[in-house]
This record gives C-alpha cells, structure tokens and sequence, in this order.
C-alpha cells in the first residue's frame, strides 16, 4: 500500500466517516452503488472505512460518558462528528452490538490509536487487531428490512428481513453463525483463514465467493453466486464441493446432494414478492414471519405439510391469510395481533 500524507489520511478518514453516517441514515440502491465507487477507488478508503465501521459497531458497549474522557483532536472535524453521533446513537437500539468487555477495550484502543501520533503510512497493527476480535459481534435486521454491511476484513455480508448472524474473527478462521434467517456473503480472499458460515452444526466454507445461505424450519440451504463453496451437514463426515449454479439443502436425516438454482429465485427476497412452488406450508409461514409483525401459529401440524404455489407480496400478509380458507380446509382465527390457522373440523 503507498504512503500517503497526514493531510491526505484525514481527508479520507473524513469522507469514510461522512459515507458510514450517510449509510445509516439512507441504505438505498443508489446510495450503495455510489460508496461502492468510493471504496474501489482507493485501498485506503476500504481500510478506513472498515476501522470506523467497527469502532461505530463497538461504541453501543460505550457508557456515553466515557467519551468524553478521550483524546479531543481539535483539526478533526470527522473525528468530532463521529464522537457526536455514536453519543446519540447510544441511546438508540442498535442493530450492531458486541458482547464483552474486550470490545470495550479495543474500542478505547482504536480512538487513541486514530487520535494521537499517527505515522505518515497507514499502520496495519490496528487491522490486525480488529479482525482478530474474538468476542461476537451480532448484525441483524428488523421486521421486512433488508441491509447491507462491509465487515472488516472486507468481506460484505446482506441480511434479509429479520434475520441475524454472529460474526467472530479468530487468528485460523473466520466464524460466522447463522442465527436466523437469510444471509448472502461476498467473501474477502484470505487463504490463511478460512470463511465459515454456521447453522445449527451445518456449514459452509468459502472458497473465494459470494453465496446464500438460508435457515428454513427443518434445514439450512446453500447456493452458489460466484466461485465454490464446501459445505457439510450436521453429523455427516462426507462434504460436497459446490460451483456456480448449485445449490444443496443441508438436513442431518437426508443425504447431502447438489441441485441447479435459479439466481433470480434465490434473490428473490430482497424484491417485495416471495413466489412459492409446491412447498410445505409450514416453511411458507416460516419465511413471511420475517416480513410482518403479526403472530401466527398452526393449531394442528397437519396444516404445515399442505402444499402451496403462489406469490405473496411483503405488505399483504394479512390478505393472504385472509385467503387461505378459500385454498384449504381450513379455518383463520384473529385475536388482537394473533392469528391462527386451524383445520375445519377442530372448530367447534
């Protein structure tokens, strides 16, 4: 990486604090297509980028007050608007939180390191120390959201609505777990440190790629995008190698195969219509949970192995409940914020 200024460092630490406020505030198409063309043009801009995100994800751990106990640059205006919005921001519920007290600690760190004494070529002691972080940090949306981060190691991960995934970066691997949801990973080339997705005892390697990975009710699916992925079910000693244009279903009760996927179906959750053909009822509820905040449950789970083919659009759940008695033997029962779905003939 060329050496570069004091001045030139600032300026740039400038514009990356400036696109992670811009970010927050605005996560659309043509707000990430424009930081994208930021962050390409310069080595340094990822870097810097990827410091301050980190320390932004570290500060909800921050007691408000101990900010004001740091080293107080007076040439920074990014420094000061950073300190001033990570202050607002932990009064805020985060969708970025790290667990423990060595985030603590390294978050002390990193705002000394940036304030005071900064050599003229940038100093990878600080990467290595972020990504090296061994206590979680949880990123998760909310309720028929979708967002976009860039992790520090400069890998890229997109979480559909109400999902969640853990992130831990060790010396020999990089460890991610799948909490819930939908995930799709654009992975950072480090052949000395693995990137391994999680879900209940499945996973799934990178191999230089970006690809999806998904919880459904009894197992977890994985798609290639681009590259390879190695992935292993739960209690199964035989993997499978997948390329571009492959997908596999990971259950400990099936045997591990490879299927074709469509692109456009496996992305399908980031346009506002899910389209379904014959799957199980049971894991169509599963996926629209993620979009709408009412409570649903099946009163028998007979209900659940019903077949479904259909489109569902994100901001007519409740119609489409609605409609289900017209498609099956069943009944819809609405209490406040719950409805239940029940078959005919348990109604009394």
């Amino acid at each position: 990486m060329n050496k570069i200024t004091i001045p030139e460092r600032n300026r740039i630490a400038d514009e990356a604090a400036n696109w992670l406020l811009i970010l927050d505030e605005d996560n659309s198409k043509q707000t990430q297509q424009a930081f994208q063309v930021w962050l390409e043009q310069d080595a340094h801009h990822q870097q810097a980028f990827s410091k301050l995100q980190i320390m932004w994800g570290l500060a909800v751990d921050l007691p408000t007050d101990c900010l004001t106990e740091l080293p107080q640059p007076t040439t920074r205006t990014w420094w000061q608007t950073l300190r001033h919005t990570i202050k607002n921001r932990l009064a805020l519920t985060p969708l970025i939180w790290p667990v423990g007290s060595a985030a603590f600690a390294l978050l002390v760190a990193t705002f000394s390191f940036i304030a005071i004494n900064q050599p003229q070529q940038i100093d990878n002691t600080l990467t290595t120390q972020i990504v090296a972080i061994e206590d979680p940090v949880i990123y998760q949306t909310p309720t028929a959201s979708h967002q976009s981060w860039l992790l520090a190691d400069g890998s890229q991960i997109t979480l559909g609505a109400d999902s969640k995934i853990s992130v831990v970066f060790k010396p020999e691997k990089r460890a991610i777990e799948l909490l819930q949801g939908i995930a799709v990973f654009k992975v950072a080339k480090d052949p000395k440190r693995p990137f391994v997705v999680s879900h209940h005892g499945h996973s799934a390697t990178a191999i230089g790629t970006e690809f999806v990975v998904k919880a459904h009710l009894s197992h977890v699916s994985v798609a290639v995008l681009e590259g390879k992925v190695a992935v292993m079910a739960a209690n199964n000693p035989n993997g499978l190698t997948l390329e571009l244009g492959e997908q596999a279903e990971l259950d400990q009760h099936s045997p591990l195969t490879k299927q074709p996927y469509n692109r456009h179906q496996e992305l399908e959750w980031q346009s506002p219509l899910l389209e379904y053909h014959d799957v199980p009822l049971g894991e169509v509820l599963h996926d629209i949970r993620r979009f709408t905040t009412l409570n649903i449950y099946l009163a028998d789970n007979d209900i659940a192995a019903y077949k479904y083919s259909g489109q569902i659009h994100h901001d007519k759940v409740e119609q489409w409940l609605s409609a289900l008695p017209h498609l099956y033997q069943i009944n819809l029962v609405k209490v406040d914020n719950t409805r239940i779905l029940q078959k005919q003939e348990m109604q009394k």
